[in-house]
């Protein structure tokens, strides 16, 4: 509520406008923040401003693909936030769950799409509205997990956060990160001439 109400104060006193919108002082989307799909979407919706930097700065000046992009990004964040170690366990799950997306995504997800293989945006067959439908408190759950060693600063407060939800969430970073990536591709059908 805080950017909102930063927000709101830079847009009265006029520095908000951006072309006849009014979001150019924007530092959170609520709602790609509340019910994006996946991880990218919500991290881009959080923190707008710093997020554009590190991006910028961070992700496209790595040359060591996807996931050394993301963990690299993500430790500078984590730097930036100050030395406690629930913030370097915070930023390293994101990391992780953000391979998690993506093995997801290439491994499970399109077993769910429709036979045809057409397009995410006009794929409205009711199996990936199911995909969606779950994908959405799964990711924000997966937000939660990662969320929790930030808010409690300590690693002793954050395993015993851990223990007390029965390792639930390290269960699904092996899960993702080692069982997902074992079931076969499905390939799309290929379209006869």
């Amino acid at each position: 509520m805080a950017w909102k109400f930063g927000e709101a104060a830079a847009s009265a006193f006029g520095y908000g406008s951006n072309g006849g919108a009014w979001n150019g002082c924007q530092n959170i989307d609520l709602k790609n923040w509340l019910f994006g799909q996946n991880m990218s979407i919500c991290s881009k919706a959080w923190n707008q401003k710093t997020q554009a930097w590190l991006q910028t700065y961070i992700y496209f000046r790595v040359p060591f693909g996807r996931f050394g992009q993301i963990m690299s990004t993500y430790a500078v964040s984590a730097y930036w936030h100050g030395f406690y170690p629930g913030y370097y366990l915070t930023f390293v799950a994101l990391g992780l769950l953000s391979t998690v997306q993506d093995n997801f995504r290439k491994h499970i997800r399109p077993y769910f799409m429709a036979a045809d293989g057409s397009d995410d945006k006009v794929n409205t067959s009711l199996p990936k509205k199911l995909y969606d439908v779950l994908c959405l408190p799964g990711l924000h759950w997966a937000k939660t997990f990662a969320a929790f060693p930030f808010c409690v600063s300590t690693v002793a407060n954050a395993w015993a956060g851990e223990t007390r939800m029965g390792y639930l969430g390290l269960a699904t970073l092996v899960f993702g990160l080692f069982v997902v990536p074992m079931i076969p591709v499905k390939r799309a059908k290929k379209k006869e001439a």
